[in-house]
């Protein structure tokens, strides 16, 4: 199918997309004047191709909504002696008795959403939550903000991170 427009051409042109002059002296990309057939005769990979732009575009979005501010372990132990912090541990029992900031409050993830009202937290303190390697706490945190509150940070790293630090633990 060609395009009127082809008929200016040489017929001794390549069919490669380059820059040619046509006899009306305009400088145009030959290549680009047969897009609209190609993604006529090729539809469906165009429509893929959108889905996987769409697909990309959420992610980057919805990962940015998610992003809760970040505290080094050495910024967690300033919150927790000047600010009066509380911190939640989202691991489960197992991980959590191995060892945990001290004075932390552990609620696996799945349980956050049911027992935020009976933990004793108060709305004007901070909250920071900790997970093994400082990514699940996302999830924790949006549901805290969802609650109504205002000053949730994650802990960057994680326990991982506070066992590098070299800062204490707790076991049970």
């Amino acid at each position: 199918m060609a395009f009127p427009s082809l008929a200016w051409h040489n017929a001794a042109a390549p069919r490669s997309a380059h820059w040619i002059i046509n006899d009306r002296t305009t400088l145009e990309y030959y290549g680009m004047e047969r897009l609209g057939e190609f993604v006529v005769n090729h539809w469906v990979l165009f429509s893929i191709l959108g889905g996987v732009l769409v697909g990309l575009a959420y992610t980057f979005v919805q990962s940015a909504r998610e992003q809760a501010p970040q505290v080094t372990p050495l910024e967690v132990t300033r919150l927790i002696n000047h600010d009066d912090a509380q911190v939640i541990d989202i691991r489960d029992k197992g991980a959590f008795g191995k060892g945990h900031i001290l004075g932390s409050h552990n609620v696996p993830l799945s349980e956050l959403a049911d027992k935020i009202g009976k933990l004793d937290l108060k709305h004007e303190q901070p909250i920071v939550v900790c997970c093994d390697a400082g990514n699940t706490a996302a999830g924790a945190v949006t549901t805290l903000s969802k609650a109504g509150f205002g000053k949730v940070y994650r802990l960057k790293g994680g326990i991982m991170d506070w066992r590098d630090a070299n800062l204490p633990l707790a076991r049970d």
